[in-house]
């Protein structure tokens, strides 16, 4: 849970199976939690868990996951975000069900409790029909007590394949301690944890399906810190500067010779990754002649349909789940728009959907704000530039000097920068100023 604590922290909370469902759960940071509710403490060898970033309802400990039904019989965690939560509220409520928080997530348990006719996997199947919008489901039922039923669809979710043991989680940070072995849900898709393995099923009909085994290329080393997490990836930053270089150069030259001769290049991201392909936008036009545009993810969705065959939609993204990135890419490839991506994490929803995908190798960024991915997301447009003037073997030199020059501005400039940050911190308002390539800075 400390792993994923990232991608949300204003609650958090545990349900186990031990010869009953007992759940655990409050706001605030899960440490805090922990020191009242003991979750290691918590009795049974099957559970589900969730760290929480509020969107519908308020920070309370009735609105923290894991919900349960009316008569506390399924437990279930989730990710994503229901449109149709209110419809379904009011219909379930006329049959007397009674809710205990104001989210969306609730209304999925007890859709689940008045679907149940012969099994949990029928109750979760039949429930997730009427569901509209996106979702990474984690149920389990003490009517039911050796199983934990996984659907995806619009929000990550892969299973990781242990030694006896097997897991299901929103990314692979917190599971590689474990095991590196992963199977990745795609939309529409399901599976079925149990003691004795995992079976992976279609949910339109719940026909068995094959899941492909990937392996994690980080270790577990990669995602610990002793301290700060953005410190921590602060400092990887030249290491991650010469792990950028390694591409497989014939897939970045393919990749270049495609973004050169697209009649239209539209780059999509969100955030941080905004403004490295702002960055990118200067880097293609000054180095390789070839003017581009770049819309924030959200607005792109809106002219997704205006692109054609002839359009290359590339998608810039660290996580590579970025939700506002996919819907854009879902649209635009409906209108036969290439989908191009620029990434971090190798079998992400984006690299999946992509034609072609280059990676940032900076390993896992764990703090909210981008430092190391930022940076190589700049150099990876810096190869990409270059490789289509013709250059590579500059644009290589150049970053591999660069990783010694960041280094050795590191070393010296701790003091430096501590004294900085204290004049900074009593200060009210800040303005950065800059133009043209370092407008997006």
């Amino acid at each position: 849970m400390k792993k994923l604590e990232y991608r949300g922290y204003d609650s958090a909370g545990v349900a186990t199976l031990d010869g009953k469902l007992v759940v655990r759960k409050d706001k605030g940071k899960i440490n805090e939690i922990n020191n009242s509710l003991h979750f290691d403490e918590m009795p049974g060898t099957m559970g589900i868990a969730h760290t929480r970033w509020a969107t519908h309802g308020g920070v309370t400990k009735e609105n923290a996951h894991p919900h349960t039904d009316c008569k506390n019989e399924i437990a279930l965690v989730h990710n994503g975000i229901i449109e149709n939560f209110q419809e379904l509220g009011k219909e379930l409520s006329e049959k007397g069900h009674r809710f205990r928080s104001q989210t969306d997530s609730e209304v999925i348990v007890h859709l689940i409790e008045d679907c149940w006719r012969e099994s949990l996997e029928q109750a979760v199947r039949d429930a997730v029909k009427k569901l509209r919008g996106s979702y990474a489901l984690l149920v389990v039922s003490i009517r039911e007590p050796g199983k934990i039923v996984c659907v995806r669809n619009e929000s990550p979710l892969l299973i990781g394949l242990g030694e006896g043991e097997f897991f299901a989680a929103s990314d692979a940070v917190p599971i590689i301690e474990y095991t590196r072995r992963v199977a990745y849900l795609e939309d529409g898709e399901a599976a079925v944890l149990t003691r004795d393995g995992v079976v992976f099923r279609a949910v339109e009909n719940w026909a068995r399906i094959k899941k492909e085994e990937k392996k994690v290329e980080w270790n577990a080393e990669d995602a610990k810190a002793d301290g700060d997490y953005m410190l921590k990836e602060i400092f990887e930053q030249p290491r991650g500067l010469r792990n950028v270089l390694l591409q497989d150069e014939e897939n970045l030259l393919a990749f270049a010779e495609e973004i050169r001769n697209a009649k239209r290049v539209i780059a999509v991201a969100c955030g941080t990754a905004r403004h490295s392909a702002v960055i990118g936008k200067h880097l293609l036009d000054r180095v390789a002649g070839k003017e581009i545009d770049v819309l924030i993810a959200s607005e792109f969705s809106y002219f997704a349909d205006r692109t054609d065959e002839e359009t290359v939609v590339l998608a810039v993204s660290q996580s590579g789940e970025t939700a506002d990135v996919l819907d854009g890419l879902r649209k635009s490839k409906a209108k036969g728009a290439r989908i191009m991506a620029i990434v971090n994490v190798r079998g992400s929803s984006i690299d999946r959907f992509a034609e072609r995908s280059l990676y940032l190798n900076c390993g896992p960024e764990i703090a909210v704000a981008s430092t190391k991915a930022f940076m190589n997301q700049c150099a990876v447009f810096y190869l990409l530039a270059h490789a289509m003037a013709g250059k590579l073997g500059k644009a290589k030199n150049d970053l591999k000097a660069l990783a010694g020059l960041v280094q050795k501005e590191l070393d010296k400039t701790n003091g430096k920068t501590k004294e900085i940050a204290g004049r900074l911190a009593r200060k009210q308002h800040a303005y950065y100023i800059g133009r043209g390539v370092n407008f997006a800075i």
